[in-house]
């Protein structure tokens, strides 16, 4: 999904604090969209390219780790999300991050630190947008806007779901990722397969793409979990 230039989704229902962060974003020539609570955003979500979600964690009808999984889990959506909050306990701070926010902010909020911090984690974004577009390992060379892959600038036959598999296997290398993990972000939401497809999906990868004992790519089994992608130096 791309991101909408300074489109900013403020989720608020103080309308004093929304009023500050209205005006904060409007000063600094940003765009946002308002919303009072976690039904109305959770409705356009899936329609819209925010660039960046400003999160009161507490909301009359729920809290925004709601929000947070339906675009880490169900979107797969990498948005930046800047939590705020009154609650500045360590354990509400962990829980949010492990989550998936990007950043927890403390009420009352400083107007230039935020949108400082808003202007910045957009910029990255839109950083991280651009370097996923082709992925790289040695030889390899994935090119994930238009589902190619190449070994040694040749392109390879491959299937949708080998192409998406390699390719998330290469942004999280040295990462351990389960057959749950793997299903959940590589295959279709509304048909996911057993998770011994991923065991099969992971041997036809290694075999079309010749991955040996001397390969500098490798497809490690981590038993009992899932796969883990490596490089290894070359002798």
């Amino acid at each position: 999904m791309s991101l909408q230039k300074n489109c900013i989704a403020i989720l608020e229902d103080d309308p004093l604090a929304a009023e500050v962060l209205k005006s904060a974003f409007q000063s600094a020539g940003m765009e946002y969209q308002y919303f009072s609570n976690l039904t109305d955003l959770k409705a356009v979500l899936p329609a819209k390219n925010f660039s960046l979600l400003m999160l009161d964690w507490q909301l009359p009808d729920g809290t925004a780790d709601e929000v947070i999984h339906l675009v880490r889990d169900e979107m797969q959506w990498q948005v930046p999300i800047i939590v705020q909050s009154i609650y500045e306990d360590e354990d509400k701070v962990v829980n949010a991050l492990s989550l998936g926010a990007d950043e927890y902010l403390i009420k009352p909020l400083r107007q230039s630190e935020t949108v400082a911090r808003a202007q910045a984690m957009i910029r990255r974004a839109g950083i991280d947008v651009q370097q996923q577009l082709w992925v790289k390992a040695g030889d390899l060379e994935v090119d994930t806007l238009n589902q190619k892959v190449f070994m040694n600038g040749e392109q390879l036959e491959m299937t949708r779901i080998q192409i998406k598999l390699i390719a998330y296997l290469l942004q999280h290398i040295d990462v351990p990722l389960s057959r749950e993990h793997l299903l959940r972000n590589v295959w279709d939401k509304k048909s996911l397969p057993e998770t011994r497809t991923v065991d099969a999906h992971i041997n036809q990868l290694r075999k079309r793409l010749n991955l040996d004992s001397h390969s500098v790519l490798k497809i490690d089994s981590v038993h009992g979990y899932g796969y883990c992608c490596r490089l290894q130096q070359e002798a």
